[in-house]
């Protein structure tokens, strides 16, 4: 029988595109699988005995914790596991502002500085 264990990351943009790694057991059992974070689906990556990966799409909640829903062959695999989607990160620079030319080919370094919001939860 397939079990649940953990979710990382736990949050992720509310824009989407966050790759969640779900872990558990036997969850290589069935042919059909279907992850959906409240109302969304998380598109179904690749999974093993012990993983299942999924990206999580845009909310269209907002902001917030959403229950995470876990389905092998239309069976509902219980755990409460829970994903929260936090403001999107904002690039404030981006160092350095220049190339160096090496053998030719143009190289460019960049550094991103992103502020990520901090969720405080009471």
């Amino acid at each position: 029988v397939p079990r649940l264990i953990h979710l990382k990351p736990r949050r992720g943009p509310v824009s989407g595109g966050t790759v969640v790694n779900i872990t558990g057991s036997n969850l290589d059992a069935g042919s059909n699988v279907s992850i959906v974070f409240k109302d969304q689906p998380c598109t179904f990556l690749r999974r093993g005995g012990q993983w299942i990966t999924c990206r999580s799409h845009a909310s269209l909640n907002g902001y917030g914790n959403v229950s995470v829903s876990v389905s092998v062959d239309k069976a509902d695999l219980q755990r409460d596991l829970r994903f929260e989607y936090v403001e999107d990160p904002t690039i404030t620079r981006i160092e350095p502002e220049w190339s160096i030319f090496r053998s030719g080919k143009p190289w460019s370094p960049l550094f991103f500085h992103l502020v990520v919001p901090h969720v405080l939860s009471g």
